[in-house]
């Protein structure tokens, strides 16, 4: 995960030019700090609360426990079919859902700090 947020870092300095010397810039510095904190928040509930109610929706507590004898049995196969249809929709949730809501505070946090300039 910290990988991931180190390429963002990287490619948000270079989308906000606009923000002087963005690598070095204490206001930038917060404002990645604050980016950080917000995907990682967003990466937890996504995995604690969308997730389990996608798992939840699909399979009973049975599968679950039938998931450690996994492939071979036939909770596994249920699963194998199934992953994609999960996937997609945890996917749609997150682009059409919690996207839009964390760029949103990316934004208003973005503008706070440029006001306090």
């Amino acid at each position: 995960m910290d990988g991931v947020l180190d390429n963002m870092t990287t490619m948000m300095t270079k989308q906000n030019a606009d923000l002087k010397n963005a690598n070095g810039d204490p206001t930038f510095t917060e404002y990645m700090a604050y980016v950080k904190e917000e995907t990682k928040a967003f990466s937890k509930k996504m995995i604690n609360e969308d997730m389990v109610n996608i798992y939840t929706k699909y399979f009973t507590d049975e599968d679950i426990k039938n998931f450690t004898q996994f492939y071979s049995s036939p909770s596994g196969k249920k699963m194998i079919e199934l992953t994609p249809t999960f996937q997609k929709e945890l996917m749609t949730s997150m682009m059409t859902t919690e996207m839009p809501l964390l760029q949103a505070k990316f934004k208003k946090k973005l503008e706070e700090l440029k006001v306090k300039k």
